[in-house]
């Protein structure tokens, strides 16, 4: 008899230290407002199949980033021929990555080897990209290991940047997964309406720095002017972005 009172006193302490624990998922906000912090945060976070809510879709602009690379391949490329005093034609850009004349034919296979060591110009000595010769024209293409690279760390970093500004909105728990290749899942439990979370979140922050373009500079360097911080003085900069992020 003594067994079966102890038993019952067991289960209704865990009966009660249950109902307690599940107290503040039942109070209305204004009311879990009252009791203490610690007591607050001993709540289940519902999911969008409890809750209800919103879901985006998000996708990195890889091929922006592609072409941001074929850009400084470009830059390094021409400033290693200009020093090597070796003539070269416009450069054309490509999907896959950039071809430049040299109008020195004999001079071809010391532009090929100037690339060539570029290409490998990285700190673990990863080849970025490719160089062959066709008709007197370089063709440098990204290698499928660095555009591997350039896709799985702006992945990484878009999750971190979309992890931030959510904490900025004071949303609570939202879930923000990897999905497929260039994909980010978010998943905001309560948002009814997700329009001011989309522009939030498909805004793209982006620096650039040019180079002073020096009042010598050869005639076919493409430069830009842009106004300074007071109204009396305009910059003239190079085109060619020297570093990007």
């Amino acid at each position: 008899m003594k067994s079966l009172h102890t038993r019952a006193v067991v289960y209704g302490l865990v009966i009660v230290l249950g109902l307690l624990s599940a107290l503040p998922n039942l109070l209305s906000p204004t009311m879990s407002g009252k009791l203490p912090d610690w007591y607050q945060q001993n709540t289940v976070s519902l999911g969008l199949d409890l809750q209800g809510g919103s879901h985006l879709l998000l996708e990195a602009d890889i091929q922006e980033l592609f072409a941001s690379e074929h850009e400084a391949m470009a830059g390094e490329l021409t400033n290693s021929l200009r020093e090597a005093d070796i003539r070269y034609g416009r450069i054309q850009m490509t999907d896959r990555g950039i071809e430049l004349p040299v109008r020195q034919p004999e001079r071809v296979s010391e532009a090929a080897s100037l690339a060539r060591k570029l290409a490998t110009d990285t700190p673990d000595g990863t080849r970025r990209f490719d160089v062959d010769i066709n008709g007197g024209r370089l063709v440098l293409t990204l290698t499928e290991s660095w555009r591997a690279g350039i896709s799985r760390d702006a992945v990484e970093r878009s999750l971190e940047v979309v992890r931030r500004r959510l904490d900025e909105t004071g949303l609570v728990e939202p879930s923000i997964t990897r999905q497929g290749s260039d994909g980010i899942l978010v998943q905001m439990p309560g948002v009814a309406d997700p329009s001011e979370i989309r522009e939030l979140l498909g805004t793209t922050a982006k620096m650039t720095f040019h180079w002073a373009a020096r009042a010598t500079a050869e005639e076919d360097i493409a430069t830009i002017i842009l106004p300074g911080a007071y109204e009396d003085r305009d910059y003239k900069l190079e085109e060619r972005v020297a570093i990007a992020g």
